[in-house]
């Protein structure tokens, strides 16, 4: 949220320490779960080129074959 919030402000300075903050708290996540960067980077490249309807849509279309 607070991301949001910067990235709505003029000082890029703003949505740099929000961004640190949110990705700091990220890898300490990954980190405590066990879970390599690298599968996040994984999951990125599937959706590269994809837009995010696009995106969001198969999401559903796997959830509904479950």
């Amino acid at each position: 949220m607070e991301v949001i919030e910067a990235g709505k402000e003029k000082q890029d300075n703003d949505v740099i320490y929000e961004s640190s903050d949110l990705l700091f708290h990220l890898l300490v996540l990954l980190g405590y779960r066990n879970i390599p960067v690298q599968k996040v980077y994984e999951e990125l490249k599937k959706r590269f080129g994809i837009s995010g309807i696009e995106e969001k849509e198969s999401r559903k279309k796997k959830a509904s074959d479950v």
